[in-house]
């Protein structure tokens, strides 16, 4: 089964991290779309770094454009 799973960072880099190892599985086909919202340095190393090891699109707007608007976007691109 192929999963897309949308995340949205502001501002948290490790529950990130935490939340994109607990979804990855032997099971299904993962993949990771990024809505990054933010400019903070932590949190784009870390989405920069699921996508040096993870299968994952990442759509770097490095501010907040509003969170249906990057939903629409991950959504489009899974599909």
């Amino acid at each position: 089964m192929k999963v897309a799973l949308c995340a949205f960072p502001f501002v948290l880099a490790e529950p990130l991290r935490r939340m994109v190892d607990s979804a990855v599985s032997q099971r299904h086909d993962v993949t990771f779309y990024l809505s990054i919202h933010s400019d903070r340095p932590d949190v784009m190393r870390t989405c920069l770094d699921i996508a040096s090891t993870r299968r994952t699109a990442i759509f770097n707007y490095g501010y907040n454009r509003g969170l249906a608007r990057s939903a629409n976007d991950a959504i489009l691109t899974a599909y």
